[in-house]
């Protein structure tokens, strides 16, 4: 599902939410070339 935060957004910049295994889960996505960057919130311990 594509959600709309409230607030400024970023031109190209989408946020999503999705349901895996009862955890409500938000993801933001952005670009669609080259190799895929993933950012894990405190992890590892920081």
């Amino acid at each position: 599902m594509n959600v709309s935060p409230s607030g400024a957004t970023i031109p190209g910049v989408d946020h999503h939410r999705v349901s895996v295994n009862g955890t409500e889960l938000q993801y933001v996505a952005a670009g669609g070339a080259g190799s895929p960057v993933l950012l894990v919130h405190g992890f590892p311990e920081t």
